[in-house]
């Protein structure tokens, strides 16, 4: 199976994602908004794993997101992942560095690292938002800035192991397993 480790977004990103979608249709190239119900911020992608690694990665991020809190997340920055020269995919990101997330993301992967079938070298926290559709593409920033309907901030409650279940069109995430950050209170 198809795994990843993520940190889900709340109800009102559907709304934002709304304004994001009318915003991008000013695009030289066709793009192709992702669902927001399947947007999440990525920590770690497990790649392919075998259905016995479930319960040892629940044991392991349990014990390892229980020494984390939940975090504030602000996504105020788009930036565009290229396959060769064309553009592939449209991300939000944070423009400073959120410490709290790149150590809960580091803690994440060091968790998984032995199960994991990728290498974790050059990730970047992001939300893919759209993806461009074919290809000879061009993107240029000022195009992206109007399409970036403005900032949007969240605090991130759950860590959740997401089954990707790969198929025609969109992906569909499954959670298997969600996983409470203690708030900063306790």
């Amino acid at each position: 199976m198809r795994a990843f480790v993520g940190i889900p977004l709340p109800g009102s990103f559907r709304e934002w994602m709304q304004g994001f979608g009318a915003a991008v249709k000013c695009f030289d190239s066709p793009v192709r908004v992702v669902p927001p119900e399947t947007c999440h911020v990525t920590l770690c992608f497990l790649g392919d794993i075998q259905p016995v690694h479930v319960d040892v990665l629940a044991d392991r991020l349990k014990t390892t997101v229980a020494r984390h809190r939940a975090l504030n997340i602000d996504l105020d920055c788009l930036g565009v992942f290229r396959h060769g020269e064309d553009p592939s995919v449209l991300w939000a990101g944070c423009s400073r560095e959120n410490r709290a997330l790149s150590e809960l993301a580091a803690a994440v992967g060091e968790a998984c690292s032995d199960i994991m079938k990728r290498n974790r070298e050059r990730f970047l926290l992001h939300v893919t938002l759209a993806r461009f559709v074919g290809s000879g593409g061009v993107v240029d920033t000022r195009t992206m800035s109007r399409a970036f309907p403005g900032p949007y901030s969240f605090l991130a409650t759950h860590v959740v192991l997401f089954e990707s279940i790969l198929g025609l069109g969109t992906p569909e995430y499954r959670s298997l397993l969600s996983i409470p950050l203690p708030s900063v209170a306790e």
